[in-house]
């Protein structure tokens, strides 16, 4: 059993007013920050019951969720959505005690996909569009980077010599399903900032990933892979909000 979860955030169009929704979801490591607050242990709630005291991550469980931020954040646009997929009910009435992020109240629902061999779904995911450097150091390879070659909706769309498409294929191996139609809706960079605490000193981290979000059908061909792969979510930089693979019925 599963959750899935809408947040709506209210990122408002007016300049001239406070859009503090807009300021959280330009940072992506607060994002993950903030929605990891939704799972506190018995000890946090009880002892701080108005989330009153600083964030600390040893007083939350470390659950494993993933994330979306649903849809682009534009000039007209005054909302986006957060879809959150959980192990345990999140609690998110503690999570944003002390907000103005929500334009309404959480929707929560329990989550128990079946899969058949063959069934064809419409899907959606954002993928962190990376790959490992080919520069070794000290015998391992070398850091993540940012895929470089321009992607478009005309590549995207030749199977044959599509360079993101075949990076796209070989995301999915052994995922449990195969690609039917696959279309580019949007590349783009994820900001954040993350700071580490030492005695000494904080030291700040600058995070930037390039980012593809991806709609298409697919088709099971392997029901238990299928289900994993849907609690697992598929490459890197999950806590960043890639990964979730969303589905529907034709």
């Amino acid at each position: 059993m599963m959750y899935l979860s809408y947040l709506l955030i209210d990122t408002g169009v007016n300049p001239d007013r406070p859009r503090p929704g807009r300021v959280w979801l330009g940072d992506i490591y607060r994002v993950h920050q903030r929605l990891s607050m939704a799972f506190p242990d018995k000890y946090k709630k009880d002892e701080d019951p108005h989330f009153l005291e600083p964030y600390n991550k040893d007083n939350f469980i470390k659950e494993k969720f993933l994330f979306r931020v649903d849809n682009l954040i534009t000039d007209n646009s005054s909302r986006t959505v957060i879809i959150v997929q959980s192990g345990i009910e999140p609690d998110w009435n503690y999570a944003f005690k002390n907000t103005h992020f929500l334009a309404a109240y959480p929707l929560v629902k329990q989550f128990n996909p079946i899969f058949k061999k063959d069934n064809k779904m419409r899907f959606r995911i954002l993928l962190n569009l990376s790959k490992k450097s080919a520069k070794y150091r000290n015998g391992k390879q070398g850091k993540r980077i940012a895929l470089s070659l321009p992607i478009t909706e005309q590549a995207i769309n030749s199977r044959e010599n599509s360079y993101i498409f075949e990076w796209f294929k070989q995301k999915i191996n052994g995922k449990g399903f195969d690609v039917q139609k696959l279309e580019l809706l949007y590349t783009g960079w994820k900001h954040g900032k993350k700071k580490e605490f030492s005695k000494n000193d904080i030291t700040e981290y600058k995070i930037k990933l390039r980012v593809g979000l991806f709609e298409g059908v697919l088709e099971v061909n392997d029901a238990d892979k299928m289900l994993n792969t849907i609690q697992k979510g598929i490459a890197s930089a999950k806590v960043f909000g890639c990964g979730l693979l969303t589905v529907a019925n034709l």
